[in-house]
């Protein structure tokens, strides 16, 4: 029991280690403060295997500084409009991107009901929940037709 004790206070201490040196290294009050700490919490998120994908949302004075870093990390990614002044972001494995890019539609809101529950489950949502919402938009088409 002590063993697992000590391996679980070295790898706990080298996290966070990982962490302090991640975010030391960027300046984030330069480029967007709290929002970019999001966004660079969703890199470590994916490089420690929690996520597949992520879908994050941000201005579009961001751009340069999220391409280069996803860049210089080896993580696909693609980028789409959101307004005016947004862009949806979506990164991570190669695969879940290439997912993405063949469903070929930059706006959340023109998804199929298919489509918005593949998402959905890939970016880690609740199942049960993700079920629940796909009937919902199944119930909503049914109405439309009739």
């Amino acid at each position: 029991i002590l063993f697992f004790y000590f391996v679980f206070q070295i790898i706990f201490i080298k996290n966070i280690l990982t962490i302090l040196f991640f975010y030391s290294i960027i300046p984030l009050e330069n480029i967007g403060g709290n929002i970019m700490e999001v966004f660079i919490h969703h890199i470590y998120e994916y490089q420690k295997g929690i996520r597949n994908l992520i879908l994050h949302t941000t201005e579009k004075e961001n751009v340069d500084f999220i391409k280069n870093k996803l860049n210089a990390e080896n993580i696909s990614f693609i980028i789409y409009p959101l307004g005016c002044n947004r862009i949806n972001i979506f990164f991570g494995a190669k695969e879940c991107v290439e997912v993405i890019k063949n469903i070929n539609k930059p706006s959340l809101t023109t998804y199929t009901p298919e489509e918005d529950f593949m998402l959905g489950i890939m970016l880690g949502y609740d199942r049960r929940r993700q079920c629940e919402r796909y009937l919902k938009f199944k119930e909503r088409e049914k109405i439309k037709i009739a």
